[in-house]
C-alpha cells in the first residue's frame, strides 16, 4: 500500500518542469531590510546579476517558495459578484512562468514595469478561470483576493495551465499568481529565488551564492535543485514504504517459520499414523496431500484473521496519510498469492519427511 502510494506520487504530473531547475531561500543579514531598502530596485538588480551567470536561461522570485507546500489558501471572487472559491495564492515575478515552464492558455504574464501604485495585475490558473468565468474569457476582468471583498481589485492579464505549484500533495489546482513587483517592501522581503539552467543546475550553486552575498543585504539558505526538493518532499512516504516493506518481510519470515514449525511437529507426531496409512495402501501423493491440507488450513486461518485486520489498518492509514486509497483487487490477489508461496516453501521439508516414511 505505501509502496504503491510512493510510486503514485512520483508519477504525479506537477505541471511544472523541475529538471534543470535550482532554488534557494533568501534571508536578510542583520539590518539588511533597513537603511533605505527598496525591494523593487534591489531585486531587479539581483535578478540581473543572476541572469548574467553562464548557463542561466531564466530566473524569478516567488513568495512563498514553489514546491515547498506552504502557499496561502484564500477566498477569491469576481468583483461585483457574490460567487467565491477557495484558491492558493503566491506572489511571483513575471518570469516565474518561463522559469517553471508553466504554459499560458490565454493572455500573457504581467509586465515587470507595472506601476506599483497602479491597478494590480495577476495571472490565474485554468481552474480559477473555469470556476469563476465558465467559458467566457477572464482577460481584463477583475477579482478580489482574500476574505475582504473590498480589497483592491486584481485585473487578470493571463491564464496558465493548472500546476501543482505547491508540490505533489497539492489537491486544489486553483492558483492566483499575484504581481511581485506591485507589492510593498514588507511583502517583498524573504523571497525565494528560482533559476532555470541549460546544464546541470547543481553546478550553479556556488555562483548563485556568490551573487546573493555580493548584493550585500541577504544570504542564501538551502540551495537545492528542484528535483531534489521534490524528492525531499516525499521523504515521509519513502520512509513509510521502506518500513512497511521491512516489517512485511519480517512478518512473512515469522509466518514461514511458524508454518514450518507447526507442520514439522505435526508430521513428527503423526509418523506412526502415516506409516499405518502407507501400510494399508496409501500412496505418497495421498500422504503429501494429507500434510498440504494442514498447510491450507493454516493459510485459511491466516486469511480469515488477517483480512479484517488489514482492512482496519488501511482505513486508519487513509485518515492519517495523504493519498492512501483503498485496497485494489490486484493488491489483495498478490498478498494472498504471496502467502501461499511462503507457506508452500515452508511446508516443503515437512512434506518430504512425510513422504519418506516407510
Amino acid at each position: 500500500m505505501f509502496v504503491g502510494l510512493l510510486k503514485e506520487l512520483r508519477a504525479t504530473p506537477l505541471g511544472v518542469a523541475v529538471d534543470h531547475g535550482i532554488g534557494l531561500q533568501l534571508a536578510a543579514v542583520p539590518g539588511g531590510y533597513q537603511s533605505g531598502f527598496s525591494g523593487s530596485t534591489y531585486y531587479r538588480a539581483l535578478l540581473e546579476g543572476v541572469a548574467s551567470l553562464p548557463g542561466v536561461q531564466s530566473s524569478a522570485l516567488s513568495h512563498p517558495f514553489p514546491l515547498g507546500g506552504a502557499l496561502s489558501a484564500v477566498r477569491t471572487g469576481v468583483v461585483g459578484s457574490d460567487r467565491e472559491i477557495d484558491v492558493e495564492q503566491v506572489l511571483v515575478t513575471d518570469s516565474i512562468f518561463a522559469t517553471m515552464q508553466i504554459p499560458f492558455v490565454l493572455g500573457a504574464s504581467f509586465d515587470r514595469g507595472d506601476d506599483p501604485n497602479g491597478a494590480r495585475t495577476g495571472v490565474v490558473s485554468e481552474s480559477v478561470a473555469r470556476a469563476l468565468f465558465g467559458s467566457a474569457s477572464p482577460i481584463g476582468r477583475s477579482i478580489h483576493v482574500g476574505v475582504n471583498p473590498l480589497n483592491q481589485a486584481v485585473r487578470i492579464v493571463g491564464v496558465v495551465r493548472d500546476a501543482r505549484i505547491k508540490g505533489v500533495r497539492q489537491e486544489n489546482p486553483s492558483v492566483v499568481y499575484l504581481n511581485y513587483w506591485q507589492s510593498d517592501n514588507a511583502a517583498q522581503g524573504y523571497p525565494s529565488l528560482v533559476v532555470r539552467t541549460d546544464g546541470d543546475p547543481a553546478q550553479l550553486a556556488l555562483a548563485l551564492e556568490a551573487v546573493v552575498r555580493k548584493a550585500g543585504r541577504e544570504y542564501p539558505v538551502g540551495i537545492r535543485t528542484l528535483t531534489d526538493m521534490v524528492d525531499m518532499s516525499l521523504t515521509a512516504e519513502r520512509l513509510l514504504a521502506l518500513l512497511s516493506t521491512a516489517f512485511a518481510l519480517l512478518g512473512l519470515t515469522i509466518a514461514a517459520i511458524g508454518v514450518y514449525g507447526l507442520l514439522s511437529f505435526s508430521v513428527a507426531q503423526r509418523t506412526g499414523e502415516i506409516g499405518i496409512r502407507m501400510a494399508l495402501g496409501a500412496n505418497r501423493q495421498q500422504i503429501v496431500w494429507l500434510v498440504l491440507q494442514d498447510m491450507l488450513t493454516l493459510v485459511a486461518i491466516g486469511i480469515v484473521v488477517g483480512a479484517p485486520a488489514a482492512w482496519a489498518a488501511q482505513k486508519t492509514a487513509a485518515r492519517l496519510v495523504y493519498g492512501v486509497g483503498s485496497f485494489g483487487i490486484a493488491s489483495i490477489g498478490i498478498a494472498v498469492a504471496l502467502l501461499f508461496v511462503v507457506a508452500g516453501a515452508a511446508v516443503w521439508f515437512p512434506v518430504r519427511r512425510a513422504a519418506a516414511v516407510d
